[in-house]
Order: C-alpha cells, then sequence, then structure tokens
C-alpha cells in the first residue's frame, strides 16, 4: 500500500513537472508579447506642419514621456514638407519618420507608405483658407485626400483613424459635388460667400471619406473656432480672438472656442486610449467629438501644461 501511494506520487510529480514548465512558458511568452505590443504601436500623423496638426505631432511624440512609459514606438510624418522637431535627451522619445509626399490625394498608391504597418492614423490635413481657391481645389484637400488616406491607412493594417473636420458638417448622406459643379468653378475664385454655403457640404462628404475604408474606429474631431498662436487670417482672426472670451460662456458648449493645443493634445491622447479599448467592432463604428469630448480626453494634461507656462513666465518675471 505504501509503495503504491509512492509510486502514485512519483508518476504525479513526472505529470505535474511538465505541465508546470509548460505554463509557466505560456505566462513568460504571454508577458512578453504584452509588454512587446505595449511599447511597439506605430502612428501615422498626415498634416504635421498645419496649425493643429503641429500640435498633434507634438503630443504624439511627448505622450510617452508625459506618461513615463513606452507606448508608442514609432511617429510617422507624413506632408508635402518636412515638419519641424524639437529635441529630446528622453530615451522615451518614439522613432520619427517623416515621409514627403507630393500629391497625398493619390496617398494610397505611394509604395513607400503602403509598405508602413500602422496601428493609428490621424489626418489633420485640410484646405485652410478654401475662400481664396477654386471649388475642385478645396474638394481635392478636404474629401479626395481622406478617401485615400483613409484606403491607405485600411490596407496599413490600422484599427483606428480620426480626421479633423468642423462642427455642424451636414449629416444623413451629403450630395457628392458630380464633375459639371467642379468644373464650374475651375477658373473663379469661391470667395467667403461661396464658402460659407458650401461648408457644411464639404465637411460632411470629408467625414463620409475618412469613414469610407471600413476600418474599426472612426473618430470625427468637429471644433468650432480654433484659437491659434498666430492670427492666420489677419484682422478678422485679431477681432475674434479679442471677443471670444466674452461670448463663449453664452453660447451651447460644442461651439465655444477651443485652443488649438487643446485640440492637438485630444487628436493624439484619443488614439492611444482607444488603442487601449482594444473593443474593435467588426463594422466601423463612427464616433463624433466636439469640445467637451476634448476637454475630458486631454483637459487634465492640457491644464497641467498652461499652469507649468504660467509657473515658467512668473519666475521669467
Amino acid at each position: 500500500m505504501i509503495s503504491f501511494v509512492s509510486n502514485t506520487r512519483r508518476r504525479r510529480n513526472v505529470v505535474f513537472l511538465p505541465l508546470t514548465i509548460l505554463l509557466s512558458v505560456l505566462l513568460f511568452a504571454s508577458a512578453e508579447t504584452t509588454s512587446d505590443k505595449e511599447g511597439r504601436r506605430t502612428a501615422v500623423l498626415f498634416g504635421a506642419t498645419g496649425a493643429v496638426g503641429s500640435e498633434a505631432m507634438r503630443s504624439l511624440l511627448l505622450h510617452n514621456i508625459y506618461h513615463g512609459a513606452p507606448f508608442w514606438e514609432e511617429v510617422v510624418l507624413v506632408g508635402r514638407r518636412e515638419a519641424p522637431l524639437f529635441q529630446s535627451d528622453s530615451s522615451l522619445l518614439p522613432n520619427i519618420t517623416q515621409i514627403i509626399v507630393e500629391d497625398m490625394t493619390v496617398a494610397d498608391q505611394n509604395e513607400r507608405l503602403k509598405s508602413v504597418k500602422a496601428d493609428a492614423c490621424i489626418i489633420a490635413v485640410g484646405s485652410s483658407s478654401p475662400m481664396v481657391g477654386t471649388l475642385r481645389t478645396w474638394h481635392d484637400v478636404d474629401v479626395v485626400l481622406p478617401a485615400a488616406v483613409a484606403r491607405l491607412c485600411r490596407s496599413m493594417g490600422a484599427t483606428y483613424i480620426s480626421l479633423l473636420s468642423a462642427v455642424d458638417s451636414e449629416e444623413g448622406g451629403p450630395t457628392p459635388f458630380d464633375e459639371a459643379e467642379l468644373a464650374e468653378g475651375d477658373d473663379t475664385t469661391l470667395g467667403w460667400w461661396g464658402m460659407l454655403v458650401r461648408y457644411a457640404r464639404v465637411k460632411g462628404l470629408a467625414e463620409q471619406a475618412a469613414s469610407s475604408a471600413d476600418i474599426s474606429n472612426v473618430r470625427i474631431f468637429q471644433p468650432s473656432n480654433i484659437v491659434t498662436h498666430e492670427t492666420r487670417y489677419g484682422w478678422f482672426d485679431r477681432i475674434l480672438f479679442q471677443i471670444l472670451p466674452y461670448i463663449n460662456p453664452i453660447l451651447p458648449e460644442k461651439y465655444r472656442s477651443v485652443p488649438v493645443r487643446l485640440l492637438g493634445m485630444a487628436m493624439a491622447a484619443d488614439a492611444a486610449k482607444k488603442l487601449l479599448d482594444e473593443t474593435h467592432a467588426d463594422d466601423a463604428v463612427v464616433t463624433k467629438l466636439t469640445r467637451g469630448d476634448f476637454i475630458d480626453i486631454a483637459g487634465n494634461w492640457f491644464h497641467e501644461e498652461e499652469k507649468q507656462l504660467k509657473a515658467d513666465v512668473s519666475e521669467e518675471l
């Protein structure tokens, strides 16, 4: 009886030992995979030289440093010209790759871009002054380009895409511009009125274009007035920026002005948050975000930076 029990224990030990080793190996591999994944994500930013794009770029590059942990391994900047970069000695700074593309309306045909593997794409490209150009030019930048970029991001393997749009874009499937409409304005500039009467339609078509590639998470950022560090539109911006602090409190939340830094931070932080969520639907889930959402996403980070900036200014004085 004793001998039988002893032999059974030996057999159990012989069986349990390989199982223990196998379980340890699997747990180690799982931990290693999780660890690798935490620091091996790639973000592709289109339009890093614009007012919003430059802030999104800054926040993407600072994300690892701010959170004290690796998240983005690489940030790929795509544009018609190189974006100016800041220097940092931090080991947490992600790798930066810049790819110059002369015509981003055919970005999905660019061989170098097609070779990039991405987790998230951020589209911060848009026509800054459509009133001084033709309808076709505006349509190419705001509608044709996002469609091409969305197709490209799908081929890159991205599960997240976001677009810089605007509040009150046309809902419910805006009517596409036909060739006759585009050709009619080829010889004339839009002007302010021509832009205003088409603005909601163009932005609605832009959102439709960004959502057309069946990427799991589609996030549409819809700011109202964007307060920038510089006046982009001369006297108009100078007057507007002076009166906005007084009219903001009486406006509905989504129509209040948005600091450009907060918007850029929100676009960068949202990509990281949604990738961490890791719940990807079979069909594209389109979410539209306005000022209140920007504050929820990046408000703490933004206010901490603002406080630090004020403290630095006080010390200098």
